[in-house]
């Protein structure tokens, strides 16, 4: 469950401090349901009715205090009693599903190698998606045992063989990499890499923006961001077409040259 929150600050002058203080506006809190059992919060509060420490959201919100999207400026996490919601993991997904895109559009990508470097071993469910576009696949990871599983069953669903290594290998040795949430001495993280042999070089690829159903945008909060609203539909109300999701903008950043 996660929560949208405003903060609402009036314009000042002796109208709107009488009208404060012979009625004090009362915060809303509104359950927003989505599809079959699904919800979200949105929390409209006065700046007025708030300490520096916005301890007043912590105790209308509760446990849904530790994942908040915030709807306007206001630095509401500074005293750590709220927590921002990370769409970190849903990133990687974003990132995955554009870089299989693009290795599908590759005619030659059968005949090529794909790292993933993955440090944390969590985007080992999704290493499907490139078996059957590429020749071989190799995998850095510090938690090998979360690919095992997974190198077991391709293998005998496919007959694939999964690379696990516990360290970043040459990757001039590789056609394409993808960096999951890690950053690395040379590439970015959340990145995708193309090697271009003729440059001799690798074309770093990042993405940006999301776009999903118009009933999702539609129940996104005037200024909540768009990305982060969409994450957590995915991660924590398990809407599960959002995973399917791409990048919107998904183009070439740097090139390290080899």
């Amino acid at each position: 469950m996660f929560c949208t929150v405003r903060v609402v600050e009036k314009k000042r002058g002796i109208l709107s401090f009488l009208k404060y203080y012979l009625k004090k506006p009362e915060p809303i809190l509104n359950r927003i349901d989505i599809e079959s059992g699904k919800y979200f919060y949105y929390l409209e509060i006065d700046r007025r009715l708030c300490s520096e420490n916005f301890s007043e959201i912590y105790r209308l919100l509760g446990r849904i205090s530790e994942n908040i999207i915030p709807c306007n400026n206001f630095n509401i996490f500074s005293s750590g009693l709220l927590k921002r919601f990370d769409s970190t993991p849903y990133k990687d997904i974003l990132l995955l599903n554009s870089s299989s895109e693009y290795i599908k559009n590759d005619i030659f990508s059968k005949n090529k190698s794909l790292l993933i470097y993955d440090l944390d071993g969590r985007t080992s469910l999704y290493c499907d998606e490139f078996v059957p576009i590429v020749k071989r696949i190799t995998v850095a990871t510090s938690c090998p045992f979360r690919y095992e599983n997974i190198r077991n069953r391709l293998f005998e669903e496919y007959g694939a063989s999964l690379v696990i290594i516990d360290r970043l290998p040459n990757i001039k040795s590789f056609d394409y990499a993808i960096f999951v949430s890690h950053y690395t001495n040379a590439f970015p993280f959340n990145s995708f890499a193309v090697k271009n042999n003729g440059e001799n070089c690798f074309e770093v690829y990042k993405g940006s923006g999301v776009s999903p159903d118009k009933r999702y945008i539609d129940l996104c909060p005037q200024g909540a961001d768009l990305n982060d609203f969409t994450a957590a539909l995915y991660l924590l109300c398990k809407i599960k077409e959002l995973g399917k999701e791409k990048y919107t903008d998904f183009n070439i950043v740097s090139e390290i040259r080899f």
